[in-house]
């Protein structure tokens, strides 16, 4: 009688060992839940309307490449960046297209003027400062501003062309704003829309 007790017992025991699971381990893990995507801002911090992500080769809008200018790849928002030095200092150069009328003349402007301490101005005085450039396909409008105290400036070039606003832009100390002011203006004058010849 023991005996058959025994047995029954060591055949529960073997059922139970089945059930608890002693054969391969299982093991859960939490993993934390990746959003879905992150929206991209419509309107990039500071800059007025909408972006064009329209690579430039695709745009139908190029420009030369200054042999005094270190280019850079494109990255984000610029669609052309160059790196500008001298004994003077670094500037800066990027070429940015924006849907619309990107926020205006005047407002964009007085945008630049702020970035190097300048007070905003009337749409009248702006217009006296700008010297309008004609290029293949269209007008670039020529804009120089110089930072008080001697700091920073801004040489500036917008281009309005089917319904897309392009800016080019160079910032950097007031003397490599001096040293680079007919560099840049004969880079803006290098600049043309689809249906031109190919630049050099």
């Amino acid at each position: 009688m023991v005996h058959l007790q025994y047995k029954t017992f060591l055949g529960m025991l073997a059922c139970a060992c089945l059930v608890t699971g002693c054969g391969p381990e299982v093991e859960t893990y939490s993993v934390a839940r990746q959003d879905e995507g992150t929206a991209r801002p419509a309107v990039a911090p500071g800059m007025p309307g909408g972006t064009s992500n329209a690579p430039a080769a695709e745009s139908g809008v190029r420009w030369g490449s200054p042999e005094q200018w270190q280019e850079l790849p494109a990255s984000g928002m610029r669609l052309g960046s160059f790196q500008v030095e001298s004994d003077a200092g670094t500037g800066d150069v990027s070429v940015i297209v924006l849907a619309g009328d990107g926020g205006g003349l005047v407002s964009n402007v007085n945008r630049w003027r702020g970035q190097i301490g300048l007070a905003p101005v009337t749409e009248e005085e702006i217009r006296a400062g700008i010297e309008e450039i004609e290029i293949p396909g269209g007008t670039v409008l020529f804009v120089e501003l110089r930072g008080p105290d001697g700091g920073d400036g801004i040489l500036g070039g917008l281009l309005d062309w089917e319904g897309q606003t392009w800016f080019f832009k160079m910032t950097a100390p007031d003397a490599m704003i001096t040293e680079n002011h007919d560099i840049f203006r004969a880079w803006l004058q290098t600049v043309e829309v689809s249906g031109n010849a190919e630049l050099e």
